[in-house]
Order: C-alpha cells, then structure tokens, then sequence
C-alpha cells in the first residue's frame, strides 16, 4: 500500500537558537530571543548561549538547564577575557568557535537552525556548518557586521579583515533561507551590499510584551522615590551606552540646561561609552546628570515609567547598521520620545508622522534643550505624544505580532515527517 501523500503532515522536531545573550542578561537582543523561544510550541528547542555579560551579579544561572521542552546550554568561552575590545572579539570568537563543534556532533538531518548576529562572527561563518550538514539555517540580524564596526573606526573598509568578512557573508546569506531585518534601511543595505533575492529578506521590528512593560503611574511608582527623581522633570537614556550612540548631543543639551534644577539627565546602563560620559560631566561640571546601572526586567517598568522624555540616538555613520530597540520600550510606557540620528532614519518617519515625540539632527544640542524646556511647561502636549507612541507600539510592534510573523516564516520549514 502507498501512502497518501497529500494527507502526509509535517513538523519541525528540533530547533537549535544560536545567541551569545540570553537572560538572566540584561541585553535586550536575548529577552527578545527567549519571549520568542516562550512562544514557540515545537518538540524541542535548544539554545547555545554564553554565561550573563551584562548581569554579572546575577547568579541564577547553571551551565544547563531544561524546562519542558527547552534546553539551555550555556558556554563560559563567552566570558574568559575582560570586557574590553579586545576581549570581546576574542570571546565572541571563542563562543563561536565551540558553538560550531556542538552543531556539527549534535545536528540532525530534519533539525532547523536559527542564528542571531551575537556574537558577530556567526552570520559569516556558519555556511560551514550548512556544507557539513545540510542542515537549513535562518539568520536574525539586530547589527551588520563588519559595518558597524567600520562606522566606529574599528577596522577600514581597505583591510584584508573587512574584506575577508564580506565575503563570507556573502556566502552566508547565499546558503541560509531567510534572513530577518529589523527595518528597511538594514534590508536595503544588505540588498546593496551583497545582491541577493529580495524576497529573502524579511522585516520583523522588535518588539515589547505591552503586558510586561506597561505604564506605572508617579504615585505608585516607587523607583521615584528611590532615586529621589521626585517633582523632577526626567530625561532618560536607558540601555547600551555603546559606540554607535551619539551622547555629545545629549551632554550639550545637559550643559545648556545646567541652571534649571528641575531638569535631570537619568542614564540607566552601561556599556563602552559609560566611562566617557563620567569623564565629561565631571569635566563640564554638570550636576544634573544622574548614573544607574542596569535595571532587572522586573524594575524595568518602573524605571522607564519615571520619564517624561526618552532619548534614542544613533550616530550618522551607524544608519541602517543598527536598530536601536528601545524605542518600542519607551512607547509601551507612554513616554514621548526624543530623536538623535541622520536625517534619512526611520527613527524620524516613526516620531513625526505618528506624533509621538520630536527629531533632532546629531550635534543640535540646541534645538533638543529647547524642546526640552518647552515640554516641561507643557505636558499635556507630551502626554498627547506619549498616548500616540503607545498606539503605534500596539498597531505594529506588540509581541503577538511579531511572534506570529516568525512563527510564520518558521513554519515554512517543516520537514520532519509525521
């Protein structure tokens, strides 16, 4: 007897999700990668991640840990030198390089691999894993490399190094079958760049669970009175201080508003330009500027909901490299968001044409401490901002539907037969 094949049904068995970040982290690429790990219902998931970078002081974390049908291993090759330049690159790379070993003695045939571009070695190196295996592969871009780091003057374009990383992944998105963007300006530069079939690349926006990150209203917002932020108006810049942000606008914008005691610069987080911003408000002389570290997942409503501005920035040579997620994080608070970047950034389409916040050309410290002083004599205006950027989050960037976008493309991949 011959099987109907028409009535034949297909799953994925397994799902193999390659990131270097992961929570307990604090980095939001890996909350994000394990809100949709939460979200998928296969046989089993597997997630090659390194220990927590960011959330050294959290110690809820095992070398491997299994819950249902999700299985955590996570690698301490990602973790062995300082976090300096140096030592990031040489971690990421180790982290790499194990990871590639597992895939090659665990794969099988049917299973699916989803890799993310943390660290930045993988998109470029893993079609090696393709021509061992076979097995297909989609990549999750959130920063393109090497281009970021040639934006930031890490390496130059002419080096035998960028080139090299070019072209491998060239040969990545050559192999893998889809590719997720965060917007169309990282889909148009990869189409620029490497000339592969637009129908490959897929835009998913990150997203924010508005379940999660929600609202808190001053009288019951408790972080305010932590941090003594209470009848302050509070300018918030929180997440990565990395290089691809432009900080020099902000601190300008600081300086020009130094007199007005009201007005306090809150920076939650860390990262490379951490140092730099110590150094130069202690240069300045500015007392209105205010240091937190990174805040769990738990406190991050609280924390988000103390602003009356966010500032998002992105550096002019970083468009279309990066995506900063945070954005959507603000907007799921209510709060009116303020637009450092290049004239040409989406981050511009999104706060004007929706009405939720205001743009500032990098380096117009000037314009951003006007806006400033003028929202903090009229909050209704901000509050108007704030109720808008929290419906474009709902109309376009909620976890439902982002998950449903890729649990869609996922499901394209169904090759285990059942």
């Amino acid at each position: 007897m011959f099987k109907d094949k028409s009535k034949k049904k297909f799953e994925i068995k397994r799902v193999f999700f390659i990131s270097q970040y992961f929570p307990p982290d604090y980095a939001p690429t890996g909350n994000l990668i394990q809100q949709l790990i939460n979200s998928l219902n296969y046989r089993e998931i597997i997630v090659y991640t390194g220990i927590p970078g960011y959330a050294k002081d959290n110690k809820e974390f095992e070398s491997f840990q299994k819950k249902n049908n999700i299985s955590i291993s996570r690698s301490s090759f990602s973790d062995i030198l300082p976090k300096k330049f140096q030592g990031r690159i040489i971690n990421s790379f180790l982290f790499t390089l194990r990871t590639f070993f597992k895939l090659i003695i665990n794969l099988k045939k049917e299973d699916l691999i989803i890799l993310t571009s943390e660290p930045p070695f993988v998109p470029s190196l893993y079609w090696i894993v393709y021509l061992f295996k076979r097995n297909k592969f989609i990549l999750i871009i959130f920063d393109i490399y090497p281009d970021l780091l040639c934006a930031i003057g890490l390496i130059r374009k002419r080096k035998i190094v960028y080139q090299i990383w070019k072209s491998l992944n060239r040969l990545s998105f050559h192999f893998t079958k889809e590719i997720v963007v965060l917007n169309k300006e990282m889909k148009n530069k990869i189409l620029n760049d490497y000339q592969i079939s637009p129908d490959k690349i897929n835009i998913i926006p990150p997203w924010v669970d508005s379940k999660q990150i929600k609202p808190i209203i001053n009288s019951e917002n408790w972080f305010i009175d932590k941090h003594q932020l209470r009848d302050k108006f509070v300018v918030l810049y929180s997440g990565n201080q990395g290089r691809g942000h432009d900080f020099d606008t902000i601190l300008g914008a600081a300086s020009l508003l130094r007199e007005d005691i009201e007005i306090v610069f809150l920076f939650i987080g860390g990262g490379n330009q951490n140092n730099y911003l110590h150094e130069e408000i202690y240069r300045l002389k500015l007392g209105n500027c205010k240091f937190l570290p990174y805040q769990s997942f738990e406190t991050l409503p609280y924390a988000l909901s103390s602003a009356d501005i966010g500032l998002v920035t992105i550096k002019k040579e970083l468009e279309g490299v990066i995506a900063p997620s945070k954005i959507f994080s603000y907007f799921a608070t209510s709060t009116a968001v303020g637009v450092i970047s290049p004239q040409s950034s989406y981050l511009k389409e999104i706060v004007e044409n929706k009405n939720c916040g205001k743009w500032f050309s990098n380096y117009d410290s000037l314009s951003l401490a006007n806006w400033i002083r003028f929202s903090k004599s009229n909050r209704a205006k901000l509050n108007e901002m704030g109720k808008n950027g929290k419906l474009f989050l709902l109309e376009n960037a909620t976890l439902e539907k982002s998950i449903a976008k890729y649990i869609n493309l996922f499901n394209k991949y169904k090759i285990h037969e059942i």
